[in-house]
């Protein structure tokens, strides 16, 4: 009751603001977002790979299709969702998560990801950050968006949030090509408790999936740690240019 009172109090005296063009909200605006940005959020649909969710031509949507890169060389993981492609507002989003930890962003990608969950995972991973980046950072995003999944989602509040570790610190991907990312996060991942992802579907968290090859790297230790499966679920996806 007093927590309910002193946020109606808080939002009188500073109204919220949009995420992405910083109008102050109106009463009925959702998600965090005023209508005319809410209005031009690019939902990921359409024809797109079963296994890592990249854009694909195709005429139509089919549950088999597979891009060139995953029919060559199959990931480690067995599926990838997003809610969103990461341009606009959700990029804006998921910027302001990242680099500010905004409360207002977490929740709203978070929201968003729980809608998409349609996998019944046993264990929820979070892409770790190395340790360096994570004291300059102070707080994991993936981590952020995991535990408010997790409490947004009644069927998964029971399952563990199991953190692997990330032994490499790699150089930041932003400027790599795909061939380069996988270079520069190959091996950077290592399960300290395989016993507690041991035959299990594991579900990793992540905020935006660019080319993959985190998720891959990722996957791909788990997988050698006795994961049944492991799946993908990001808060957005970059499409090819």
């Amino acid at each position: 009751m007093l927590k309910r009172v002193l946020n109606q109090t808080l939002d009188f005296l500073l109204p919220p603001t949009c995420l992405h063009c910083d109008a102050f909200l109106a009463r009925g605006d959702s998600g965090g977002l005023c209508l005319s940005c809410f209005e031009t959020l690019q939902p990921h649909t359409g024809a797109q790979c079963h296994r890592c969710a990249t854009q694909v031509d195709a005429l139509f949507v089919r549950t088999d299709l597979l891009c060139g890169a995953c029919a060559s060389q199959p990931p480690a993981f067995s599926s990838a969702q997003a809610p969103f492609v990461y341009s606009g507002p959700a990029r804006t989003a998921v910027l302001r998560l990242k680099y500010e930890n905004h409360p207002g962003a977490a929740g709203f990608l978070a929201r968003a990801m729980a809608a998409r969950l349609s996998s019944n995972p046993q264990v929820l991973v979070p892409v770790p950050l190395h340790s360096s980046r994570l004291r300059q950072r102070g707080f994991n995003q993936s981590m952020v968006l995991a535990k408010r999944i997790h409490r947004l989602r009644q069927d998964i509040t029971s399952l563990p949030l199991q953190t692997v570790v990330r032994t490499k610190a790699t150089a930041k991907q932003g400027a790599h090509s795909a061939r380069q990312r996988m270079r520069n996060v190959a091996g950077a991942f290592q399960v300290l408790k395989p016993a507690a992802i041991a035959q299990k579907d594991i579900l990793i968290i992540d905020d935006v999936m660019t080319t993959g090859a985190t998720c891959r790297s990722l996957a791909k230790a788990l997988q050698k740690a006795g994961a049944r499966s492991t799946h993908i679920l990001a808060a957005t996806r970059a499409l090819p240019r």
